[in-house]
């Protein structure tokens, strides 16, 4: 059985970030509150990445994984995903993609999740994750 991640932090960190948005949009000119957001947005998106390595480097620590779509083409809207694909060696059970999918869908951030191989030349991924 597979170690299910912490994400209290990341969870507190974004229900702080949502907070302070919303105070800053109240206040728009108050160059403290407009700082405290940034460093707060800084700090979620710190987060958020390692969240995000951590459950691949346990579901699937020898894959090349390529985010893709609108969050890096620069088209993202408010509400986002964040599109990656797993390219294996050998394929990915059909067990561990579910518990990949399951990590990811408790972790709030991600919902277009693919397996395949040969498919990133074909789709011009831009981003690989370490």
């Amino acid at each position: 059985m597979l170690e299910k991640l912490d994400l209290s932090s990341f969870v507190k960190a974004h229900k702080s970030l949502g907070k302070a948005v919303l105070r800053s949009s109240k206040n728009p000119n108050d160059e403290e509150i407009r700082d405290a957001v940034i460093q707060r947005f800084k700090y979620t998106y710190e987060l958020s990445w390692k969240m995000i390595t951590g459950i691949l480097a346990v579901h699937v620590p020898y894959c090349e994984v390529r985010a893709f779509g609108s969050r890096v083409n620069g088209k993202a809207k408010k509400f986002s995903d964040l599109d990656i694909v797993i390219i294996p060696d050998n394929p990915v059970s059909v067990v561990k993609m579910a518990s990949l999918r399951d990590a990811f869908s408790e972790s709030i951030c991600l919902s277009e999740l693919i397996s395949s191989t040969g498919v990133a030349s074909a789709m011009n991924l831009e981003k690989s994750f370490p």
